[in-house]
């Protein structure tokens, strides 16, 4: 073991030229996936919630406060609406206004570059590589692609991201105080997006180990014990209180089963999945005790809700990326030192450069990037020319629709109220 040791520690460092090349590589790299994800935000709005948040935020705009009572149907005229996402309603409002569909597209560019850019930067900052890390997000992205949607959420998924970010730089600077700072991002997220519980977990989950952590040092480990209540208290200053982290008790069970992102995720089905699930799951188990336990339970309970809810796929895998950074991390440590040292940093740069080389292939091959991208609406998925003839014709009587379609005929027929939409 010794002489192992000896004969790593006594390699050369890299030449002027080599490092050179291994930065403009790395820089490249890094160039490459803000790129795509930025490229990604204009992928052509298909969800069909997008055109509910932008007329609801553009009542917001032009009434000056928030839209609490429905104008928009004939069925609930009147009636006061579940207020969960006023500020993400009028930042997209707000887009559209400054520059139509692409500006929306422009707001959406920008959150997934800033997500993917804090994500790299934790995942980095845990340990990982620079390629492995951009290999293992353009997979994500690639994977992901179609579900980076034009509405709210995607504004608390970059919350997400820099809440893990920032408690992690906590947690690395081993700070004596807690970050009492973070409450305020729990507070932006609870306007932006109804799922601030998703923040609050983390925020409690961090706060408990670290507070262990102080409790066993004789530090001050009752600030830390102080901010679960804290960052629930916080999650309800938005316009429905207590109601909004609380807000699953609204939902209605013949809803659930009838909309296919609050269905049970098929998990059997997606080898992806069980493949992902399994290198995180195997990796915290051989990183042992140098993996982060609050992340760990973390990414367990959001999978345990993506199991029975779907749409908290994003969340898990944005919360499963810093864990598994830190994982690899912790095993590579392991052999430094070590003549496996090398043979693992050959083995691993081998599988990043596999894995980005089938990323990239999906996205532009598979996924059709390039094709997918533009400024307007997917052709074909809302009834553009059945507007164009009611605006024309104006026909008499109240409006009979479709479900999929009730958000859009809000936002292209104003005045006209529908029968149903997606806030139902």
């Amino acid at each position: 073991m010794h002489r192992e040791a000896t004969d790593a520690s006594s390699q050369p460092p890299p030449s002027p030229a080599r490092a050179r090349s291994a930065r403009i590589l790395t820089g490249g790299a890094i160039g490459l996936l803000l790129a795509l994800a930025g490229l990604a935000g204009f992928v052509r709005d298909f969800s069909k919630d997008f055109h509910w948040h932008l007329a609801v935020g553009g009542e917001i705009l032009a009434r000056h406060a928030i839209y609490r009572v429905d104008t928009f149907s004939h069925t609930m005229l009147g009636r006061p609406m579940f207020v969960s996402s006023w500020l993400g309603d009028l930042l997209l409002a707000a887009a559209y206004a400054a520059g139509g569909y692409a500006g929306c597209y422009a707001l959406r560019a920008a959150c997934m570059g800033a997500l993917f850019f804090l994500l790299l930067r934790e995942m980095i900052r845990r340990g990982l590589s620079v390629t492995t890390t951009v290999a293992l997000l353009l997979f994500l992205l690639a994977w992901q692609l179609f579900f980076f949607y034009l509405r709210p959420e995607l504004f608390a998924l970059l919350a997400f991201a820099a809440l893990l970010h920032w408690l992690g730089e906590q947690e690395r600077g081993r700070a004596t105080r807690p970050p009492w700072a973070a409450l305020g991002l729990i507070v932006l997220w609870a306007n932006l997006h109804g799922s601030v519980g998703v923040g609050v977990l983390a925020f409690c989950l961090f706060s408990v180990e670290r507070g262990a952590i102080a409790l066993r040092g004789r530090g001050r480990w009752w600030g830390y014990l102080a901010l679960p209540p804290l960052a629930f208290a916080a999650a309800c200053v938005n316009p429905e209180g207590i109601g909004l982290p609380l807000a699953f008790r609204v939902l209605s069970p013949t809803w659930v089963a009838h909309t296919m992102e609050w269905a049970p995720l098929p998990i059997a089905g997606d080898p992806t999945l069980q493949l992902a699930g399994l290198v995180v799951a195997v990796s915290t188990i051989a990183a042992g005790r140098r993996a982060s336990p609050w992340r760990a339970v973390l990414v367990l309970l959001l999978a345990l809700m993506t199991l029975r809810y779907q749409r908290f796929l994003r969340y898990t895998l944005i919360a499963a990326a810093p864990l598994l950074a830190g994982n690899l991390a912790a095993l590579a440590s392991r052999l430094e030192g070590t003549a496996r040292a090398r043979r693992w940093r050959l083995a691993s740069g081998a599988l990043a450069a596999l894995l980005a080389a089938s990323a990239l292939s999906t996205l532009f091959f598979e996924r059709r990037l390039l094709a997918q991208v533009g400024t307007g609406m997917d052709r074909g998925v809302y009834p553009e020319a059945a507007c164009r003839f009611a605006r024309d014709h104006r026909p008499r009587g109240r409006m009979f629709n479709s479900y999929d379609f009730g958000s859009y005929l809000m936002f292209c027929l104003p005045g006209e109220p529908v029968w149903i939409d997606q806030r139902a």
